[in-house]
């Protein structure tokens, strides 16, 4: 009998807010995906929305899929998931470019709502952001930059320090 690996994320590690903001885009249930960690690299999507952390330290043995075993304000325990496939998300993910719209800075939590408004008004008026999902991104202090390369496609959230990522699929009105 093998052991399943088991990864913890410590409040008084530099990668906590890190795990939290990953985790931020899991959802468990009927379609659950498992949370991927390859190459320092931890990446969760309920389908929707992904969030993605890099220079995540491991070794190459906790290299693997994992689900959410425990989440709080001190800890994040994720052990290995049955489930051994992370859906292909590299055509979903901007290419490089120019952006179609100028990026908007985000960087306010306490008032999120106008961050948001600059961001729909930038966008087509066939297609909006689904708010809960912009909010999660901003719950754990880091300050991104918005930005959209395909006219409705996914909104890109770019953080200033280059270490987290998000993208938020758009919803058509």
């Amino acid at each position: 009998m093998t052991m399943q690996k088991t990864i913890q994320f410590t409040k008084h590690t530099d990668f906590f807010e890190k795990a939290k903001f990953v985790i931020g885009a899991h959802r468990k249930g009927i379609l659950e995906h498992p949370i991927l960690l390859k190459h320092g690299v931890l990446v969760a999507t309920d389908g929707h929305r992904m969030h993605l952390a890099k220079h995540i330290p491991h070794t190459k043995e906790e290299t693997g899929y994992y689900r959410v075993v425990k989440s709080n304000k001190s800890e994040v325990i994720l052990t290995e998931s049955d489930r051994k496939v992370f859906p292909p998300f590299a055509h979903v993910w901007p290419k490089h470019g120019d952006p179609i719209w100028n990026s908007v800075l985000v960087s306010d939590a306490l008032h999120p709502s106008k961050n948001y408004t600059q961001i729909i008004r930038q966008m087509s008026e066939e297609v909006t952001l689904d708010y809960n999902y912009f909010e999660e991104i901003l719950k754990y202090g880091f300050s991104f930059t918005a930005s959209q390369y395909q006219e409705n496609g996914p909104v890109l959230f770019e953080d200033i320090s280059n270490d987290c990522w998000a993208l938020i699929m758009p919803i058509r009105i």
